[in-house]
């Protein structure tokens, strides 16, 4: 089945039960499927289940849409990544970060519309909360990735799959945004849109500034790595893009608060 949000829409009206939609306040996509930039083959869906509950989450009620949404994922064929969260905890355990990609691109499916909150939320952020959110999150994507490439076959690159190529473009792009961000305070979340703000606002080491638009290029099929030598050589390029580039984040970070270390506690 081809993964569209009308294919989704109508899924989750079909499969998800009367009972389990009365504790749904809202039901948002973000990320590549709202995007319109998912991979049929390679991407998972981003959802976000706010629950009409104002405090706790009740676990008869959530076994029952557990069970629903199990049922949703097989017949989509991908896996659905949901973070469950209530009205009272919507802001407590979303990041800034995510919240942002949920006013830019967030697409409501079910439910009541969230926009307006969201938009209010990220108004009342600081700059040092924004900042502190997407260097926590570049913290974690950076260590993330560090634990996939020591999985990975070097010796035999062939053995190393699309979807984990796929998958190291992804985070790549990702940080792009995030550094983009960061040193030009420009913030924009359309994956091709990120590599050629990218392009045009550095200048310096082609192997630096050309890392983002060669992921997206990789990612959606317009390059493609012919041999294990070049997919190698991609991913060292990669690697090494997300380790400088996670350091500029951090300098920056360091001079405009002040601090000699990193304050990242939660916002």
């Amino acid at each position: 089945m081809e993964i569209n949000l009308q294919n989704f829409t109508e899924l989750f009206e079909k499969i998800v039960s009367p009972e389990s939609k009365k504790i749904i306040e809202s039901l948002y996509i973000f990320g590549s499927l709202a995007r319109g930039e998912i991979i049929q083959a390679g991407s998972d869906i981003d959802s976000v289940l706010v629950l009409h509950n104002k405090d706790e989450v009740n676990f008869s009620e959530i076994s029952q849409l557990a069970g629903d949404l199990v049922e949703l994922d097989k017949k989509l064929g991908v896996e659905i990544d949901h973070v469950l969260c209530t009205q009272d905890d919507l802001f407590e355990l979303l990041s800034p970060t995510l919240i942002v990609n949920l006013h830019a691109d967030g697409v409501n499916i079910f439910g009541d519309d969230l926009k307006q909150r969201f938009a209010d939320y990220i108004n009342g952020c600081s700059k040092h909360q924004m900042l502190n959110s997407f260097l926590r999150t570049d913290m974690f994507r950076r260590q993330n990735l560090r634990k996939k490439f020591i999985k990975l076959d070097f010796k035999n690159t062939k053995n190393i799959d699309d979807k984990s190529i796929i998958g190291v473009c992804k985070e790549v792009i990702l940080q792009a945004r995030d550094l983009l961000y960061f040193e030009k305070d420009i913030l924009v979340t359309p994956k091709r849109d990120i590599c050629s703000y990218f392009l045009a606002n550095y200048t310096g080491r082609d192997e630096f500034i050309n890392i983002p638009m060669l992921s997206y290029n990789i990612r959606y099929g317009i390059v493609k790595l012919q041999d294990n030598e070049a997919r190698y050589n991609y991913l060292k390029k990669a690697f090494d893009f997300m380790e400088e580039a996670s350091i500029l984040m951090q300098n920056r970070y360091k001079n405009l608060t002040g601090k000699t270390t990193l304050d990242l506690r939660p916002f």
